[in-house]
């Protein structure tokens, strides 16, 4: 994602980096719904078997199921300084945010600094982007 313009162009070593989950997969203790409801980690359960088995949902088990499909995607994914993500681990996204502003140096997060809200929609829309990179710099093939 560096551009001619980036000041180092130099690929970086991955060794000191980890991928983190920006909306973690323990969430429940920090993020609220999209509602501003907080859930408990048995209501995350709880919705997870229901997702699998129940043909009707309550609003609030589907917004959950939403959720909890939204963490393991491409979009909620980034790459961070393994110090910086053992920091901020299941923390809620203002602090991850002011963690990536003042440590990161990685254009992968730099929307991410610029982003005052991270929920479904916004997964949904940094993987868009992703993908768009992604086929910019792996085109697909004529055969």
């Amino acid at each position: 994602m560096r551009s001619a313009k980036s000041e180092e162009r130099v690929v970086l070593s991955l060794d000191d980096l980890d991928i983190d989950h920006i909306l973690p997969q323990t969430w429940s203790t920090h993020w609220s719904l999209a509602d501003g409801s907080m859930v408990s980690a048995q209501e995350v359960g709880d919705a997870r078997l229901l997702s699998l088995t129940a043909t009707e949902l309550t609003d609030k088990a589907k917004a959950i199921a939403q959720r909890e499909a939204s963490v393991p995607t491409i979009g909620n994914l980034t790459m961070v300084h393994y110090g910086v993500n053992r920091s901020v681990q299941n923390k809620e996204f203002a602090v991850k945010r002011q963690a990536l502003f003042e440590h990161s140096n990685l254009q992968l997060n730099r929307t991410l600094t610029a982003t005052s809200l991270w929920n479904e929609a916004e997964i949904q829309k940094r993987a868009e982007m992703l993908f768009e990179h992604a086929l910019r710099l792996w085109p697909r093939s004529s055969a």
